[in-house]
């Protein structure tokens, strides 16, 4: 990624290339399976593109690595500086709508790395979509950089700029079609799995102390079945619910996976009744509840990633969805617990 060095007035500046080589091409694959994704971020503050001097663009961007890959390929044959703020390793858009890419942190890292000392004007560059989480009169009022927001595409940005930082409407346009959501759902899916462990293992000890006398495997198979519809609420929640966001009906994220969350019980209940399984009332209720919640928390990651909403209606939802969640995931484990274990506990 380093191709030399390049000499300021605070140091030597590391140049970077504006191609991918073949390791990085196979870590951007890694990321969106998750494979090192945690640390699949990259040190703030300045970097060099081309042979830039006191006049050139600064660019700001995320310190997510496949974020500064996209952006970097896009550069050829430009001179400019890159100004990596820390934003924990999670792109723009998602970082906006999240509170990471932020305000305060790109005064912080403006101030930190002597901008001032590197260019001689006052205008940083930043991402469209990063928006949300910027208030470019503070910027302005406290390091004296203006800020000028870039096009949405990284590929707009050589024509942005060689037209002096003149946007066409089609570069203002922020397309979230098919394919866009498509892409962010391998990550969500492969990260929330890691969760979907904790249901099979009570399910398991719930159908082992429940006093109908099965032997381990017939407790093996009822896990395994009673198992699929959670697994199914955690594709559903990661993968369907984005797929169909603008077909689903309200505006909000996590009402939205309440409205999938109730159709995904109900089609449980049927398939429960049709393989002859427990049907229990407070069992199903307990199914209900809990495989709600699975897609309305699923969903509502969701928020940062799109362009329905920005980081103050992210935290609006957030702070009022949590509580229902919590409350109905709560009374649907003690749900299960009656409906599995009651006789035993009477």
């Amino acid at each position: 990624m380093i191709e030399g060095y390049i000499s300021t007035p605070i140091g030597d500046i590391k140049k970077i290339k504006t191609y991918l080589s073949k390791k990085d091409i196979l870590q951007d694959i890694h990321t969106r399976i998750k494979i090192k994704r945690d640390d699949f971020r990259i040190e703030t503050g300045v970097y060099a593109i081309g042979d830039p001097d006191k006049t050139s663009p600064v660019l700001i961007t995320a310190n997510y690595k496949l974020t500064f890959d996209k952006l970097r390929k896009e550069l050829q044959n430009l001179n400019l500086w890159i100004l990596v703020i820390d934003t924990k390793g999670i792109n723009v858009w998602c970082a906006a709508g999240k509170g990471t890419f932020g305000t305060e942190e790109i005064i912080n890292k403006v101030v930190q790395t002597k901008l001032v000392e590197i260019v001689a004007h006052k205008n940083l560059m930043l991402p469209q979509l990063g928006a949300p989480g910027v208030s470019a009169h503070t910027i302005k009022k406290y390091t004296g950089f203006k800020v000028i927001y870039g096009p949405v595409r990284a590929e707009d940005i050589p024509e942005f700029l060689a037209t002096g930082y003149k946007a066409t409407e089609e570069m203002r346009k922020v397309e979230f079609n098919l394919y866009d959501r498509l892409v962010l759902t391998p990550l969500e899916l492969i990260i929330s799995l890691r969760y979907f462990i904790m249901i099979p293992i009570l399910l398991f000890i719930l159908n082992l102390i429940s006093g109908q006398d099965l032997g381990i495997e017939k407790v093996l198979n009822l896990t395994i079945l009673e198992s699929i519809p959670y697994l199914g609420a955690f594709i559903i929640g990661t993968l369907v619910v984005p797929l169909l966001l603008p077909i689903i009906p309200f505006r909000s994220f996590s009402l939205k996976g309440v409205v999938i969350g109730i159709i995904w019980s109900m089609v449980t209940a049927y398939i429960r009744n049709m393989l002859m399984l427990d049907f229990q009332w407070i069992i199903l209720i307990a199914n209900g509840l809990i495989l709600t919640s699975i897609i309305t928390v699923l969903s509502l990651n969701f928020t940062g990633s799109s362009t329905y909403t920005s980081f103050s209606g992210v935290m609006k939802e957030t702070v009022w969805t949590y509580p229902f969640v919590i409350l109905a995931s709560l009374i649907g484990v003690m749900s299960m617990i009656v409906g599995k274990i009651g006789d035993r506990l009477l």
